[in-house]
């Protein structure tokens, strides 16, 4: 019998493009919520009250800014590679339909003698067959 999918996502699909591109929270890096970070670890200026800005959704901004740039180079380059593939190719397909065209110019020109033979070699027949009676 063949396996069937589960009907419930795996870990990697229910994950959501924010959270595959975030970076660590302060809780996953050790900082508790009950501790505060040190001036090293902050980003930024401090706000008025003296704690660090909230910096997940400028450093989240960030990084999906980041990899818009990385995807639109990516899909630029790309599309260059393409077209001079494309362009290539095309070049190609132009120098095989010209030997193509002569290909076919001398067949042509084959088959005319080969049909003019065959009528001259019919018509040698006959005369020679007028001939011999």
């Amino acid at each position: 019998m063949p396996s069937r999918k589960s009907a419930k996502p795996s870990h990697r699909e229910a994950m959501s493009v924010a959270d595959m591109l975030a970076t660590q929270r302060p809780s996953a890096r050790g900082v508790h919520a009950d501790q505060t970070p040190k001036p090293a670890e902050a980003a930024g200026p401090a706000t008025i009250q003296g704690t660090p800005p909230d910096t997940s959704n400028t450093t989240m901004l960030q990084s999906i800014t980041e990899v818009k740039g990385f995807l639109a180079a990516e899909i630029a380059r790309t599309a260059a590679e393409v077209k001079s593939e494309i362009a290539a190719i095309g070049t190609r397909t132009t120098i095989v339909e010209q030997c193509v065209a002569h290909v076919v110019t001398a067949q042509n020109g084959i088959t005319n003698l080969t049909n003019t033979l065959q009528h001259r070699i019919t018509d040698l027949e006959i005369e020679i067959e007028d001939m011999s009676n």
